[in-house]
């Protein structure tokens, strides 16, 4: 993170500098904003979610927070999946939401202006309740925001999906997440959806682990390693599992690859094993080419 001086400095120079300078600027650092008036107008009443946009997928999320605690206050809420470019916050009061609209939007924030907007409804429903997540797998690339909460909508508490993306606005990664306000709702989903086929696709549909605020490496079901950063077009399920299998760790009962070869999954037999796999393989070399990365993933590979 930026010392607070430098971004101080940073913001003085661009309020600086001419329009058209700064149309420039700004598409150089290809920023998608969508002034509230063309997004969603403040919502009546006594909402307290935004949804904050142009984030770096790399920054973490106790990061976010502490940048949006520091600049506006205690927040109440909090959901972003890993690696995405935007996340919804339930701020403690309307005001603080308001002031954040205010002061943070085109604010820039570790190598981007982030974009403030007001959540859309979908996004406010979950602002006095908790909620659950579940995941979603092997959707391919067809299915889209709209067709699952198409799906889903059927269930009372449904709130909002997501499907996961390269970037903003990329590719589908195959698979999204859900999430719900009750949790019988959200198990409901689960025991219907997991197994179903869609377009010869087979659906997987778990709990997501954060879902039970038990962080993935404290888990003690989950089994599974996420890996990441793949040679192009190089990787396959037995080249993987040889890779994973020539550490000599524990037994490995499963691998899959995405359909589009960019990241896979790993799964143990235990735990442990999983946990002495990840201090071990992170960082190593596939197929002499590549340093591959790996970290524990957010569900339990079935």
């Amino acid at each position: 993170m930026q010392p607070q001086g430098h971004q101080a400095r940073l913001r003085r120079h661009i309020h600086q500098l001419p329009q058209q300078q700064l149309q420039r600027r700004n598409h150089h650092h290809q920023i998608w904003r969508q002034p509230i008036f063309r997004g969603y107008f403040d919502p009546p009443g006594s909402s307290r979610t935004l949804k904050i946009g142009n984030i770096q997928p790399r920054v973490t999320i106790p990061a976010i927070q502490t940048f949006l605690s520091s600049h506006i206050g205690r927040i109440e809420g909090f959901y972003r999946k890993t690696k995405l470019s935007h996340c919804f916050v339930t701020f403690v009061d309307r005001q603080s939401a308001i002031r954040a609209v205010s002061l943070l939007d085109g604010f820039y924030f570790e190598g981007r202006w982030i974009a403030v907007e007001w959540a859309p409804p979908s996004a406010r429903r979950n602002e006095n309740s908790s909620c659950y997540n579940i995941y979603i797998g092997g959707c391919g690339y067809t299915v889209d925001d709209d067709i699952l909460s198409a799906w889903l909508s059927r269930y009372p508490s449904f709130i909002h999906a997501q499907v996961v993306r390269y970037g903003e606005a990329g590719s589908s990664r195959g698979f999204a997440y859900a999430t719900f306000s009750e949790s019988k709702d959200a198990q409901k989903a689960i025991n219907e959806i997991n197994g179903k086929v869609y377009k010869q696709k087979t659906l997987e549909c778990c709990w997501d682990a954060k879902s039970a605020d038990v962080a993935p490496e404290d888990d003690l079901n989950n089994t599974t390693v996420f890996v990441s950063q793949f040679p192009p077009h190089r990787v396959t399920e037995d080249n993987l599992s040889y890779h994973f299998s020539s550490f000599g760790i524990g037994k490995i009962e499963c691998v899959r690859l995405t359909e589009s070869g960019t990241y896979g999954f790993v799964r143990y037999s235990t735990h442990a094993e999983a946990a002495d796999a990840i201090r071990a393989i992170n960082n190593s070399m596939f197929l002499n080419i590549r340093a591959i990365k790996c970290e524990w993933a957010d569900w339990q590979l079935l």
